[in-house]
């Protein structure tokens, strides 16, 4: 390098190092975390939730993770006979914060309810001396399944309350500051496999659903250092949810899918006693059905026959064959079924044998079916089907509308409902029942 050369490098080098001397620069907040979890938590349910918290702050944030203490921690060092409880007092975490050179701490707090978790977090800055928030967060549904949103909302306060900061300071400073800036790796890329049986549908993982293929697994890469959680669902088979944790590695998920119900059984009431057996069968399994149903007054065709032969509101039995489809996935809370289908109605005289019931004796039914439970197999219910017959009956009803009793319209009360009769056709609108299925 000659001598005209060497001078113009010194001379540059002067002047960059005077534009920063009294100059302003955005250093990254340095934050210390404190976890805490309750005890109804293993440890690697909490190594979990510490570690998505850690990657999603340093994913998504601009601040600086310097280090962090949590309850999993904590019970290593229990276990190793070096206890060191989680310090309880603003003084306390202000002091090992600061050993680390942190500006600033976020303290968490996780604690299961009801399958939920509850989150409430405290930020403090140390270097203004003031608590900036503190708050509460929606949890995850699921305890098992952890959302890759669990930490969405604390992130973003976080975010929002440490942005970096406009320091003014001589160019001895931007060094230590430069050399004391620690690199968070953010994992990008990670191989993640799924397998299913073909045809299956995996949602939450991209914008659009994926396909699982005929060789049975598909291949992707995701962001690491998140926990996801995927919906699976496939024709015949009962919908599947599964979360699992993507870290560094490549990771391989089998999904277990059990197949729908071919075959069920119902035991079913109306508002006097139970009255009721069903079978059905799944010709597409969760969705069409076909059942075969009797209903009795099971209490008033047991001895002693304190009625007479002509009292059609006791000793029935009623038979009857629908096919109906459901409009919900078989792992909804809420499941909604039509159904259509006939029936025949038989009557037992004191002294005679069986023989379709003069009053009401067959015709078609129109059925509405609600179902809700949050189990798949075992459902609870409430239905309403309309009946419509043609009248076969033909004594007559003295006192009602002069001689022709079926002229107009007149309401009877039966004990499988209140019947309509329009002329010669009989219309039953409000016949509700209360029953208990099973899928097997």
């Amino acid at each position: 390098m000659n001598k005209k050369a060497a001078l113009f490098a010194t001379l540059f080098l002067v002047f960059s190092i005077s534009l920063f001397a009294d100059g302003e620069i955005l250093i990254p907040r340095r934050l210390f975390i404190f976890f805490e979890s309750g005890e109804e938590l293993n440890q690697r349910e909490q190594i979990m939730l510490e570690e998505s918290l850690v990657a999603n702050l340093a994913a998504k944030t601009g601040v600086i993770i310097v280090e962090g203490v949590g309850s999993a921690q904590s019970a290593q060092s229990e276990q190793s006979e070096q206890s060191e409880p989680l310090p309880q007092s603003v003084e306390e975490r202000g002091a090992i914060a600061s050993e680390y050179k942190a500006d600033c701490w976020l303290l968490v707090k996780v604690q299961p309810q009801d399958n939920q978790l509850d989150i409430t977090a405290s930020l403090f800055d140390i270097s203004g001396e003031n608590l900036l928030w503190e708050k509460s967060f929606n949890g995850s549904n699921r305890l098992q399944e952890l959302e890759s949103a669990l930490w969405q909302e604390l992130v973003g306060a976080v975010e929002e309350s440490l942005p970096p900061r406009a320091q003014r300071i001589v160019v001895e400073e931007i060094i230590r500051k430069v050399s004391e800036v620690q690199v968070v790796e953010k994992i990008v890329g990670v191989p993640l496999t799924i397998e299913a049986l073909p045809g299956t549908r995996i949602s939450g993982l991209t914008k659009e659903q994926l396909i699982i293929p005929e060789e049975g697994r598909v291949s992707l890469e995701v962001p690491g250092g998140a926990t996801y959680q995927v919906r699976v669902t496939r024709k015949k088979h009962y919908p599947e949810e599964l979360g699992f944790f993507v870290d560094k590695e490549p990771l391989t998920v089998a999904v277990k899918q059990n197949p729908a119900a071919r075959f069920g059984a119902e035991l079913l009431m109306n508002f006097d006693n139970f009255s009721g057996l069903g079978l059905y069968y799944f010709p597409v399994r969760g969705f069409l059905f076909t059942e075969f149903r009797g209903e009795a007054s099971f209490f008033r065709i047991l001895p002693p026959f304190d009625v007479d032969e002509w009292d059609w509101d006791s000793r029935n039995i009623m038979l009857s064959l629908d096919i109906g489809c459901y409009l919900f996935p078989a792992d909804s809370f809420f499941r909604l079924a039509l159904s259509v289908g006939a029936f025949a109605r038989f009557y037992f005289p004191p002294n005679g044998t069986a023989e379709l019931h003069p009053f009401f004796p067959y015709g078609l039914n129109l059925g509405t079916l609600f179902e809700f439970s949050r189990s798949r197999k075992i459902r609870f219910f409430l239905e309403n089907r309309i009946k419509i017959s043609l009248r076969q009956w033909d004594m007559p009803v003295s006192g009602i509308n002069g001689d022709d009793p079926y002229r107009n319209i007149i309401i009877l009360s039966d004990i499988f409902g209140d019947v309509t009769f329009i002329r010669d056709l009989l219309v039953k609108l409000g016949e509700f029942r209360l029953g208990w299925r099973i899928q097997l």
